[in-house]
């Protein structure tokens, strides 16, 4: 057993919010939910947690998820979705857990 865990962002939140800077559109930025990273890079980088947001601009909105394993080889990622305000999912869990075997269970804060 090894333990190369890593938490990976591939998030589009960040360049989204550097693209409306750029072209002058307001925007909302707001937490979900934060969580603590268990990956090496979470330990090395000294970061405690990572924080799971919501973007909001225009009829556009952006949620981050993280889906957390439990083995010690399978990164945890952080993505986000785009949706339009009248799609966007009121009951969006921003914490997924996952086994090796890919069955999903609803995470908690």
């Amino acid at each position: 057993m090894s333990w190369d865990k890593n938490t990976i962002s591939f998030s589009d939140i960040d360049a989204v919010i550097d693209a409306l800077k750029d072209i002058g559109i307001d925007y909302k930025l707001s937490v979900l939910t934060r969580v603590v990273g268990r990956g090496l890079n979470d330990d090395y980088m000294g970061r405690e947690f990572w924080e799971l947001r919501r973007l909001e601009y225009g009829n556009t909105v952006y949620l981050e998820k993280i889906e957390q394993d439990a083995e010690c080889d399978t990164d945890d990622i952080i993505t986000s979705h785009k949706f339009t305000k009248s799609t966007e999912p009121k009951d969006w869990v921003a914490i997924i857990q996952t086994d090796k075997t890919g069955e999903y269970t609803e995470g908690v804060e």
